[in-house]
């Protein structure tokens, strides 16, 4: 039997599209940087606007023209989550699920995510690393916009994670201080367009930070961009000490700037083991990717997007049903031979009854997934309950002592909001009454009797309103008095239609055949300046 090459095995499990031609889409939050790398080369670049409806026409000419490319996405924004988690190590078949597990509790409602196996633990234990990037309407907008695309979405990565590769090539480890005593750290920093000042910290081969500091405007002098770098660079230091890091130990250190930055930080005394300050431009020829862009730029998206392009193996793809397996690392734990079936694909399952058995621990894992989800909301919403000033039980008989209080008074402010709407434009209220009489009688209803359902609160209810009416100014004579009080009358019924509504005090005094009193010559009734009429509501007789 030939032996497995495990390096092809890796690249064909890594999702079996090749990605030295593609097209890599950079996004952070400030910026897009799209570029069309072709056999491991810059072909095209562009930027566009952080949001999808920002993509220009010439992006999409690019994709249209070649449907066969795939698309590939690298995420360098400034939310991304990275924690080392041990798991307990189970077979071939379920280790992928218990991982998926762990995720889902580690990362609660994150759909992007993915694990790396890092070593053996204590026991019966493998250590890995989580990675997450949390979901967003401008990420879930932009995987619409992928996923309607021709063509096919190889996968999409994490720039911290597939950028460790580059930092090792740049700055490699020199003979002495290969293994060293003590931890070995590097430090990348570079400056991203997608969002500003990138910097991925490794600790003996593996990341231990990434961060994302804002960067300065383009016209920045390049004094003010080196003082910008040291101060960041200080601040890993920080960092890395409550991660262990302790003077003497190895560290080295790379920038990608501009030349003139690169000068002013030159005189830096950085107090590392080895420095290298390089332009884009230089790293790229460096690790043999040709020309990333103009030479005196410092901007660092195009390098990283062609350098994620051009590895055969990529670290992790958080998109897609391959997030949450490892199936590399459990490829390596296999024989020789059953590494060559599983690299062929024709591992088989063995009688009905194995499978019966595979499908119902799937369903209980997905049982015991949701119900892990299921405990951590519950977790959370007891610890912001017992964060709240009072307790349920408190809120609920305050409510209940409220209740009983109120539960006898007039509301109020839907007879007010009744009287205002229909009383005319330009009267006043100048007196009002209310008089509620004890109900207490009615409350118990006759025996055999039901009691009849409370009416609404939310419309008029009142037992007796009694208000004075002063008409406006415009109502100058008794026939107008009489026609406005009459007006007002028809309304006021039309808004109480339980309650009897009446003219308790007319405007003017009438005789029972309507004929006016007095004269309505000059120095008589149309000597009065004001006219006013009371108006009772009360509710009628049960």
């Amino acid at each position: 039997m030939p032996k497995l090459d495990i390096e092809s095995l890796k690249a064909m499990l890594s999702g079996g599209i090749s990605t030295a031609t593609a097209f890599v889409f950079a996004m952070g939050d400030d910026h897009v940087v799209v570029t069309h790398v072709v056999a491991g080369k810059v072909a095209d670049a562009w930027v566009t606007g952080p949001k999808p409806d920002d993509l220009n026409d010439d992006v999409f000419d690019a994709l249209s023209r070649d449907k066969k490319t795939p698309v590939v996405v690298l995420i360098d924004s400034l939310e991304q989550l990275f924690r080392e988690e041990t798991v307990p190590a189970v077979s071939f078949l379920d280790q992928g699920k218990v991982v998926s597990r762990y995720l889902g509790m580690a990362f609660t409602g994150q759909g992007m995510r993915g694990a790396i196996f890092l070593e053996k633990g204590e026991g019966k234990t493998r250590k890995y690393l989580f990675a997450s990037v949390p979901q967003s309407r401008v990420l879930d907008k932009w995987m619409d916009v992928f996923q309607k695309l021709p063509n096919p979405l190889a996968g999409v990565h994490m720039l911290p994670l597939e950028s460790m590769s580059m930092l090792e090539n740049l700055n490699p480890y020199e003979d002495q201080h290969a293994e060293g005593a003590g931890n070995r750290w590097r430090v990348l920093i570079g400056h991203n367009l997608t969002g500003g000042f990138r910097q991925i910290i490794e600790k003996n081969d593996r990341l231990a930070l990434a961060r994302l500091t804002q960067a300065p405007p383009p016209e920045t002098p390049p004094a003010e961009v080196a003082a910008m770098l040291e101060k960041d660079f200080k601040a890993n230091l920080s960092y890395i000490k409550r991660l262990g890091f302790q003077v003497g130990e190895t560290l080295y250190l790379t920038v990608l700037t501009t030349g003139a930055t690169r000068d002013a930080l030159a005189h830096l005394d950085w107090g590392v083991t080895k420095a290298e300050i390089l332009s884009p431009h230089e790293a790229a020829e460096r690790l043999g990717l040709g020309s990333v862009g103009a030479v005196d730029s410092g901007y660092c998206d195009v390098l990283h997007a062609v350098w994620m392009a051009s590895q055969k193996v990529k670290k992790l793809n958080i998109w897609g049903k391959a997030q949450d397996t490892d199936y590399v690392q459990m490829a390596e734990r296999f024989s020789p031979f059953i590494a060559g079936l599983f690299s062929l694909g024709v591992l088989y399952y063995i009688g009905d009854a194995a499978l019966t058995g595979y499908e119902l621990y799937d369903g209980i894992a997905r049982y015991d997934e949701r119900l892990v989800t299921a405990n951590d909301r519950l977790a959370r919403a007891k610890e912001k309950l017992a964060g709240l000033p009072y307790t349920p039980a408190q809120v609920r008989n305050a409510m209940a002592l409220s209740d009983e209080t109120h539960k006898d008074l007039v509301p109020f402010d839907p007879v007010f909001e009744a009287l205002a709407a229909n009383l005319g434009e330009g009267a006043r209220v100048t007196a009002l009454s209310f008089e509620v009489p004890d109900d207490k009688s009615a409350a118990q209803p006759a025996r055999g009797r039901q009691a009849a359902a409370p009416q609404a609160s939310g419309g008029p209810r009142p037992h007796e309103v009694v208000l004075t009416l002063a008409f406006p100014l415009a109502v100058a004579t008794p026939e107008e008095a009489i026609e406005f009080g009459d007006a007002v009358l028809a309304r006021l019924k039309k808004a109480f239609p339980t309650h009897v509504v009446v003219i308790s005090k007319p405007p003017v005094d009438v005789l029972p055949n309507q004929v006016l009193r007095g004269s309505t010559q000059r120095g008589g009734l149309s000597s009065v300046k004001h006219f006013s009429a009371e108006f009772t509501v009360s509710r009628k007789a049960s």
